[in-house]
């Protein structure tokens, strides 16, 4: 992935150089000629053989949200209270789990499209460069993503032997949307306490969101990965998750947190702040909430492979 075009951005734009604005016009370049990143061959997915997952070990230490001996260093940082509905002191024990390396990209999502038929409820969203994240896509969208590449990845002959495929097709692990505490553990990357995902500093270099000044989506992996390697946890978009919105304390074996089949009113949770959002929001424990058939500018969504069995997608 290293080397240089045009004399001066990196050809992988998170391999260092320039400002996020440079990097991102880079991104975008490497996007118009073939990202190789990712294999058309298996529905651009990235070129390894897990097929993009990343392994996260189970955390029975785990806590989720903003401990409240931490709200007051993190009031500090903003200038302004940590909304109570993040706090919690409780344990919430996190599973073993695999999530993708990239929230799921342009390229990636037309490839259920073109082969399903699916009709998205908004075509901007197949507008954007290939590389940038999927956005306008609504829950149920996203869901049906994740039906698709279940599938894909359990039947397909084009990715048989590989890896990740063998997880999913011996039944012991499904694609899926993380829930939200899955989703925060793997956002804070071996860094429990930490504000973002890199520590406890304000740092638009690092992240795309409105400081960062790029003024739009980015294409995936223009910053520094996280401890586990995850690239864009924070900011770029908003990502679903399963979960309802539900106030803490946060029970782990709660199932009705994650009941796919509630009401369409019921709120889910959105995560990691969006190439449009404050500095607040950029941060691994801020909780948004997003009607399931939302669909703007703001919202795409990343997969994890979790343990079967789930309830049905």
């Amino acid at each position: 992935m290293a080397g240089w075009l045009a004399g001066s951005l990196p050809v992988h734009p998170a391999d260092g150089g320039g400002s996020a604005q440079q990097r991102a016009q880079a991104g975008d370049v490497l996007a118009a000629l073939g990202d190789p990143r990712f294999d058309p061959q298996r529905f651009h997915l990235p070129r390894d053989d897990m097929l993009g997952f990343v392994r996260i070990p189970a955390d029975p230490e785990f806590r989720i949200g903003t401990r409240k001996t931490d709200a007051k260093r993190v009031a500090g940082i903003f200038g302004y209270d940590v909304d109570d509905d993040e706090l919690n002191d409780a344990l919430t024990p996190t599973p073993e789990l695999y999530i993708a390396r990239y929230p799921v990209t342009v390229v990636q999502f037309r490839a259920f499209v073109e082969a399903t038929g699916f009709e998205i409820g908004d075509a901007d969203a197949l507008r954007d460069p290939d590389s940038r994240p999927v956005r306008r896509v609504s829950w149920h969208e996203a869901r049906a993503y994740c039906e698709w590449l279940n599938d894909m990845v359990a039947t397909s002959p084009v990715i048989e032997g590989i890896a990740a495929a063998r997880l999913v097709r011996e039944g012991l692990w499904r694609v899926a949307l993380p829930s939200e505490l899955e989703w925060e553990k793997a956002a804070r990357g071996g860094l429990p306490d930490a504000v973002f995902s890199w520590g406890d500093t304000l740092d638009p270099n690092r992240a795309n969101y409105a400081d960062s000044g790029i003024g739009d989506t980015a294409p995936v992996g223009c910053f520094p990965a996280n401890g586990f390697g995850l690239q864009d946890m924070i900011g770029n978009v908003w990502e679903w998750t399963r979960s309802l919105w539900v106030n803490y304390p946060y029970d782990p074996d709660d199932r009705n947190r994650e009941d796919l089949e509630a009401g369409n009113d019921e709120s889910r949770v959105v995560r990691g702040g969006a190439w449009d959002g404050s500095r607040d929001f950029a941060r691994c424990a801020f909780r948004g909430r997003a009607h399931p058939d939302s669909r703007n500018d703001g919202i795409g969504f990343r997969v994890v492979l979790r343990s079967a069995p789930v309830p049905s997608l």
